[in-house]
């Protein structure tokens, strides 16, 4: 299983800075059971309510770019796969080109020399 993680941005830290430790506590924890579980900080206290609010967008943002991202190196793939199936293709089409005019060649030479004898 892949562990799941957040970055903890300069904002979060100079959030935390101003806290008091039992108060930091409480934020931090509430900020990671929203970045892993989904849970929303229902507590009383204001003052952390509002910065978790703050947080908590960040932490979406967060999410989203990370959606968005594995949506375009998805979309990469699927183009670069289809490029590499066109050359390919191409490649053979060439190939068997090459070995029908060298089969043609071939032909004619041999008709040349029978012309010949």
């Amino acid at each position: 299983m892949k562990e799941r993680n957040f970055k903890l941005t300069q904002t979060i830290y100079d959030v935390v800075k101003l806290m008091d430790d039992k108060a930091a506590g409480k934020f931090i924890k509430s900020v990671c059971d929203y970045a892993f579980h989904g849970e929303i900080y229902d507590g009383n206290d204001i003052t952390l309510k509002s910065n978790f609010m703050l947080v908590k967008r960040i932490i979406d943002g967060q999410m989203m770019d990370r959606a968005y991202g594995k949506l375009g190196a998805q979309k990469s793939k699927e183009l670069r796969q289809k490029r590499q199936a066109v050359e390919a293709m191409q490649k053979a089409v060439i190939g068997s080109s090459i070995v029908s005019g060298i089969g043609k060649i071939m032909t004619n030479l041999e008709k040349k020399d029978e012309k010949k004898a």
